[in-house]
């Protein structure tokens, strides 16, 4: 029996800056939604500014982190580490 097009996973080979980078920006990412999210439950305008505050300098980290992924040509998809491989198994 012959199985076409079975997809298996198989690792890149990333620089360490590209690795850091990625985990950088995945860690901004989620700084972002937690400003966010700390921003939508405020009331008091004291914390309403200090949220706006977070949240401003995640975003603006975030661009930072984008314009050096773009330097280094880091692509939208190598936050995975992952590609597919297409084969045939046979049986």
């Amino acid at each position: 029996m012959i199985l076409p097009f079975v997809k298996f996973f198989c690792k890149k080979k990333e620089s360490e800056e590209q690795l850091s980078l990625m985990y950088e920006i995945q860690a901004a990412q989620r700084d972002m939604d937690q400003a966010f999210q700390n921003f939508e439950h405020a009331v008091d305008p004291s914390l309403i500014d200090s949220c706006i505050f977070d949240l401003n300098a995640a975003q603006m980290r975030y661009k930072y982190l984008m314009k050096r992924a773009k330097s280094i040509s880091l692509s939208a998809f190598e936050p995975d580490a992952l590609c597919f491989t297409e084969t045939t198994v046979h049986f």
